[in-house]
């Protein structure tokens, strides 16, 4: 009796586990196209988060065949273009010319959130 307390425990255990296990259950093929920034939401604070506009242009382009195209301009600044490679591992967005892990939020035909920083996201909509 006992042992069958322990192994029903443990299965229940396990589908609780599997149930609210992070799901990054997208189609990565929603990810290919053109994404235009669109805002930053933070909570740095530890207070009500807040949103903010910190590019004013950020235009980011994955091809379906892993290759990438990536332009930013900071306030009037125009950020040097930058392209190379990427893929999906998991829930993140891994680039070849950028050090930084993309990890994605939500994902759809049209909108794109992702962090690359603690109480962070970033939203971009489908061009």
């Amino acid at each position: 009796m006992q042992r069958f307390r322990l192994l029903t425990m443990m299965a229940f255990i396990l589908m609780f586990a599997v149930v609210s296990a992070p799901a990054w259950a997208f189609d990565a093929k929603k990810l290919v196209g053109t994404w235009s920034y669109e805002k930053t939401e933070t909570n740095l604070t530890g207070k009500k988060p807040f949103a903010m506009k910190v590019f004013s242009e950020w235009l980011m382009t994955f091809n379906a065949d892993g290759t990438y195209r990536e332009k930013s301009k900071l306030g009037d600044k125009q950020k040097p273009e930058v392209s190379g490679t990427y893929q999906v591992q998991g829930d993140l967005i891994v680039r070849s010319e950028n050090a930084v892990k993309m990890r994605i939020l939500a994902l759809t035909d049209r909108e794109l959130v992702i962090t690359s920083a603690a109480n962070t996201k970033i939203f971009f909509k489908k061009k």
